[in-house]
């Protein structure tokens, strides 16, 4: 069946595209001016700012879920404070070390962190499974899009793999870890404005396809921000079903095209 001229010039505009025969000219903008006075004093302060924050959005966040008044004993309750842990787990997540090593960060920083003991590695590694914990982190993922929620309206998914140790690569390792056992999948929405986690998905198969984990996480940055204008992904996310789903939350979607799509 022959086709027809304007699918004919979307198959070229896709080899095009595939070849790199297309060049992307980005548009001019304004405010690429940078204030390198704030520049310089944020890079200064980040350390203590990074610290003082943690302290702070984790009380706010005990608060929120009524944990203050929670009884001593009550089930899930770990044998330390859980904004405790859940101090220890921001402050090991933001420099990036091990649990031997975060151990000595909470012992450094407890004064200011506002932990009343110190813990052991091992305390910190069992923090992870505490059901408190958890609530206080998910808590806290909320919290920090409160700022951004009127601001952002732009939007991306992606998925990765997050090393299960940090002897892993996600990189290096994923094409010959066959079982995906190092590895943790993580697909996530993102602002691409603020550069915000908006929503964000573990599937139990580290190899899982990311398409149908769009809807959920689509619907969860809806629900969070105040409007969702554009929202741009790889191939990957590239199906009819997928751009009405942009188009009924108000957003014009913008994918990656394959090859072989039809106009429809």
């Amino acid at each position: 069946m022959t086709k027809n001229p304007r699918q004919k010039r979307l198959d070229y505009f896709i080899e095009d595209l595939k070849n790199n025969d297309i060049e992307y000219v980005p548009k001019e903008s304004d405010d690429s001016r940078v204030d390198w006075s704030k520049y310089d004093k944020a890079q200064v302060n980040e350390l203590r700012d990074m610290i003082l924050f943690i302290k702070d959005v984790v009380d706010k966040a005990v608060v929120r879920l009524g944990l203050d008044e929670a009884e001593e004993g009550s089930r899930g309750r770990p044998p330390y404070p859980p904004e405790d842990l859940a101090k220890g787990i921001l402050i090991q997540q933001y420099f990036g070390v091990s649990n031997r090593v975060a151990e000595g960060f909470v012992d450094l920083f407890k004064e200011k962190l506002g932990i009343e003991e110190s813990f052991s590695y091992k305390t910190l590694e069992r923090a992870y499974d505490y059901p408190h914990v958890a609530m206080i982190l998910m808590e806290v993922f909320k919290m920090t899009q409160d700022p951004v929620k009127d601001k952002e309206t732009k939007f991306s998914p992606d998925g990765t793999g997050i090393p299960n140790s940090i002897k892993e690569n996600w990189e290096k390792d994923s094409k010959s870890d066959e079982d995906g056992e190092g590895f943790t999948k993580m697909i996530a929405m993102l602002g691409t404005t603020r550069q915000l986690i908006s929503a964000v998905r573990f599937p139990d198969n580290p190899y899982a396809h990311e398409s149908p984990y769009f809807e959920p996480l689509l619907k969860e940055t809806a629900e969070t921000y105040s409007a969702v204008d554009r929202v741009s992904g790889d191939a990957a996310y590239l199906s009819r079903g997928n751009c009405d789903l942009v188009e009924s939350v108000g957003g014009i979607p913008r994918f990656y095209l394959k090859k072989g799509i039809t106009l429809k």
